[in-house]
């Protein structure tokens, strides 16, 4: 890489960065309910040297399981600059430096510059991963970064063979995603055997770590969740009902607006052309992962978002290289001086199709989630409740209760090494939809629940206009606006015959 090269790269990255800061500052809180599960990890690191594994707020003190490398690092760096600065940067500083192995991915693809360049910089403005990403502190954008980086080491294998191997380790000990890392050389070596591309040693070695290694990392670290989970673990122990949320079917119309058109029908351009045309072993890398992803998203097991996500970038990066060699061919034709506009005209239909509807969606999650009704809802908790009080409300509002409201929850969306999930959730469902307040009494002291939070989501999540035992003398209405909490006065319900 030149320094002209560095000196481009380093502008888009600084770019990237700006508007993802300047976004997630627009509202001081965060756009996902799971930030604050982390924030509270970092939190507990700073107090106490160690994350909060064993959480009093959450499931009546259940436990959490998960590698605490992102939440250390982000520790660390409060210690230098102000906790605040760090949750709305860090998250961002890691989805800007995506760009460094996506930029090197493509030009070991296409080796050029320029193209190299577009390619990024329309990878940073992807709307699945710009409005899942921009103002939450989670450690997918660290998870990201780590995958990519991996890729193009990969691609340099022969030259970063002992560089690849440490990130191997240190990606293990930090993210789940390096499990799909694992899945993908898979589709990788299958591709290859395909087109009958025989594979290096040092490949065939490095495949053979990058699978068994994570995977004897995950088995022990997860050993407890697999013994009482077994093969379900694949699903994270999620309430069957729930499973519809968080693993959705992509529809046509979602997929082409989530990657955007231009990107999505050249990346598809590009698949088909190196499927039954082309043959290129580097590029079959990258449909080895589209595949694969593909396949798990299809079989349900990792969410749309994250799926969604990978296959996005994974298509840009396709998108370059087919549009690459579509110069390449108009080149050889009279239409070669039409293609500085032909790039000009791909380069505004992006921009119209995906970099300012990407921006615009982020900009109003950010402003309205949570929503200032519900803001106001947990700021009355957390003032005129007493301390640690355990209130009724859906999974993804789990976290905001434990932080926002200082409040325990029943339920939030951690289940992975949870007992019982179906039977929680199911009886979440059966307190909102129930029109009998023993029921309804007789559920929220099972789980030694006072109080029951209504908001526009839960209303429109069970199909609600109001929740049926409010008219009830068993309950009380204690907080009326757009949500409504409701306090449980009866701890035996009378029944006459």
């Amino acid at each position: 890489m030149n320094v002209k090269d560095i000196r481009w790269i380093l502008l888009l990255f600084l770019i990237i960065l700006f508007i993802r800061v300047y976004l997630s500052f627009l509202n001081p809180l965060f756009s996902s309910d799971e930030s604050y599960f982390h924030i509270r990890q970092v939190e507990n690191i700073l107090n106490t040297g160690k994350p909060l594994f064993n959480d009093p707020l959450s499931w009546n003190g259940s436990k959490h399981h998960f590698f605490a490398t992102f939440h250390y690092l982000a520790g660390v760096l409060s210690l230098i600059f102000s906790k605040e600065i760090i949750f709305k940067v860090l998250p961002q500083l890691f989805a800007g430096l995506l760009v460094f192995p996506i930029y090197g991915i493509l030009k070991i693809l296409i080796k050029n510059e320029d193209f190299a360049l577009v390619g990024t910089s329309m990878s940073a403005f992807i709307p699945i991963l710009f409005v899942n990403t921009v103002n939450t502190f989670t450690p997918l954008t660290f998870g990201l970064f780590l995958f990519f980086l991996m890729t193009y080491l990969f691609l340099n294998l022969e030259k970063n063979s002992h560089l690849y191997v440490i990130l191997l380790i240190i990606f293990s000990f930090s993210h789940p995603l390096i499990l799909l890392f694992s899945a993908s050389l898979f589709g990788y070596v299958l591709f290859s055997k395909i087109e009958n591309i025989k594979l290096k040693n040092i490949e065939k070695e490095i495949i053979i770590f990058s699978v068994f290694f994570p995977l004897w990392v995950y088995f022990i670290f997860y050993r407890n969740a697999l013994l009482i989970h077994g093969k379900n673990i694949v699903w994270q122990n999620i309430p069957d009902e729930m499973l519809t949320f968080y693993f959705q079917n992509v529809s046509l119309l979602g997929g082409i607006y989530h990657i955007g058109v231009i990107t999505l029908v050249l990346g598809l351009y590009t698949c088909y052309s190196y499927l039954f045309e082309l043959k290129d072993k580097q590029t079959y890398i990258m449909l080895g992962t589209i595949f694969v992803m593909g396949v798990l998203l299809w079989q349900k097991m990792i969410a749309l978002v994250l799926g969604g996500i990978i296959i996005g970038l994974f298509i840009c990066i396709l998108s370059i290289q087919g549009l690459y060699d579509l110069f390449n061919l108009i080149k050889k034709t009279k239409f070669s001086k039409m293609n500085n506009l032909i790039m000009s005209i791909i380069i505004i239909l992006f921009m119209i199709t995906s970099l300012i509807p990407g921006v615009v969606d982020a900009k109003n999650k950010i402003i309205n989630t949570p929503s200032k009704d519900e803001i106001n809802a947990f700021n009355w908790i957390k003032n005129r409740l007493p301390s640690s009080s355990t209130i009724i409300a859906l999974p993804e509002e789990g976290n905001y209760l434990n932080k926002l409201a200082n409040a325990k929850n029943i339920i939030d969306t951690d289940f992975l090494i949870k007992p019982n999930s179906d039977m929680v959730y199911n009886d979440l469902k059966r307190i909102y939809l129930t029109h009998s307040n023993i029921e309804a009494v007789e559920l929220m002291s099972k789980y030694k629940a006072d109080y029951l939070l209504l908001t526009q989501n839960s209303k429109t999540q069970f199909n609600l206009k109001n929740w049926a035992p409010e008219d009830s003398e068993c309950f009380e209405l204690i907080y009326d606006s757009e949500a409504k909490i409701y306090k449980k006065t009866c701890r035996r319900v009378k029944t006459f015959e």
